[in-house]
């Protein structure tokens, strides 16, 4: 008798995004939509409510379009980090 092994994905993507002291000033539970495609409305959410000295992000968050967009509002350390 063969083994039939089934593969599902349990919960959903969700992104976090913390403060220099790690609290939760954002979160986003992600549908179909990729790491790299987050960063523009995350960037809305967040510049919107507060004021951003510095920014990381993994390296699956990375695009042109982002570090160009992102250096308009944190130049220096886009430059440096990306």
């Amino acid at each position: 008798m063969q083994k039939t092994i089934l593969y599902f994905k349990l919960g959903k993507n969700l992104q976090v995004t913390t403060d220099q002291f790690h609290l939760i000033i954002d979160f986003e539970v992600k549908e179909n939509m990729t790491d790299n495609n987050a960063v523009i409305p995350l960037a809305d959410r967040i510049l919107s409510k507060n004021k951003v000295f510095s920014w990381s992000f993994d390296k699956g968050y990375f695009s042109k379009e982002n570090k160009e967009l992102l250096a308009l509002f944190i130049g220096s350390f886009i430059k440096e980090c990306w």
